[in-house]
């Protein structure tokens, strides 16, 4: 498919745009926000695979009291095929709209930052969302941020652009109090499956703040799983060395090769200080989400606080829980560990090499002793052939 294709594609832009409904909503003026012009950092390399994922709390009947029927929608499509997906109304139950949602798009990653959609194809998936082309805002794109913002209409905009980390997701949503309905997306490495359980996490806290936390889960698992391989290399590494928490060596003296306990050792602690630096990333932001909960709930209608529950006081809990975890993993970054073993190898490389010197200098001794004699040996055998040869000759 080739980029004319992507942009052909495009929907049309106005000021005033159709929501999945029909009905005319406010649309985000030009210039607004992170609007700086055409960015040449994004070009078009290839056609992307998507996920629309959906989760929709209908009202049963006439009754408020009966609980609420949910719709899970899952489904992948290819670039050809996403911006007819997007346009398809909000589905009805019996004629009646959803109480609450969210219509969320996974986009494969092949570039560090963002998918190789190429600008205009960027701009249009935004544009169909409801979201600012904030992939102008470089500065923030290149080492990731995390920012929400009361939009004109009274929305309001969450955007977390991901960090230079390979399992880093980045979100942006937007969420209408009115309609109770968050749409945005999620730019990911991970497998599209891993984002099937956004719709029953949501489904037991339905609160918008829930999905950007979710994508933070990701991470944190990905970052933990990578502190763990990094831990066993420290291991394997104390092993062989007989100085850490593992005991005694496990190898004969002197069998190790030195080089390869090295490189790994470095490998290993350059992926634990990554790792680090990404929970770092993880931690704020989780802070941040706590920190949004209620000066989010402070300024939604009452009708809406109502629709959400006590899905608040569940967000809380599980921010709270998750930033826990990541703190407690960062406990396990093994700093100091890392740092004796490689005074260990160097002390055994040190050790090493003065051995091999004092073993050269020992051989060189032998030889040149060695030599001597030999020199001994010839000499004499030059004195008897000096007086014997004659004799042998003369006889003959």
């Amino acid at each position: 498919m080739s980029n004319d294709d992507t942009q052909s594609a495009s929907p049309p832009v106005s000021n005033e745009c159709p929501d999945s409904n029909g009905q005319a909503q406010f649309a985000l003026p030009r210039g607004w926000m992170w609007e700086f012009g055409y960015s040449r950092c994004f070009q078009y390399h290839g056609p992307i695979q998507f996920a629309v994922i959906e989760c929709w709390s209908y009202q049963n009947g006439t009754r408020s009291a009966s609980p609420p029927t949910v719709v899970h929608r899952y489904d992948e499509y290819r670039q050809d095929q996403i911006f007819g997906r997007l346009q398809e109304p909000i589905p009805l139950r019996d004629g009646n709209k959803p109480l609450l949602g969210f219509q969320m798009v996974a986009v494969s990653l092949n570039t560090r930052h963002l998918p190789s959609l190429g600008d205009p194809a960027l701009e249009a998936l935004n544009e169909v969302l409801g979201l600012p082309h904030s992939h102008h805002h470089y500065s923030s794109w290149a080492f990731g941020a995390v920012g929400m913002f009361q939009l004109p209409d009274d929305s309001w905009l969450f955007a977390r652009p991901r960090t230079g980390a390979r399992a880093s997701t980045t979100t942006m949503l937007r969420y209408n109090p009115h309609t109770n309905i968050t749409r945005g997306i999620f730019y990911t490495n991970a497998t599209f499956s891993d984002f099937k359980g956004i719709m029953s996490e949501f489904e037991l806290c339905p609160h918008p703040l829930i999905l950007p936390l979710l994508a933070l889960e990701f991470n944190l698992h990905a970052k933990v799983d990578s502190l763990g391989k990094n831990e066993v290399t420290l291991e394997e590494v104390e092993k062989s060395t007989g100085h850490g928490v593992e005991g005694d060596r496990t190898l004969e003296e002197g069998s190790e090769d030195y080089r390869v306990l090295v490189k790994n050792l470095s490998k290993a602690r350059s992926g634990i200080h990554t790792a680090i630096e990404d929970l770092q990333s993880v931690q704020w932001c989780v802070e941040f989400i706590l920190k949004k909960i209620q000066f989010l709930d402070d300024r939604l209608p009452s009708d809406t606080r109502a629709k959400l529950g006590n899905s608040s006081t569940r967000l809380q809990e599980r921010a709270e829980f998750i930033l826990s975890a990541t703190q407690h993993a960062m406990l396990s970054s093994n700093k100091e560990r890392f740092e004796a073993q490689h005074a260990t190898l160097f002390n055994l490389i040190t050790q090493h090499d003065s051995l091999s010197s004092m073993n050269i200098a020992q051989d060189s001794r032998e030889i040149a002793n060695a030599s001597r004699r030999d020199s001994s040996t010839m000499k004499a055998m030059t004195v008897l052939a000096t007086f014997f040869l004659p004799g042998t000759f003369i006889s003959v």
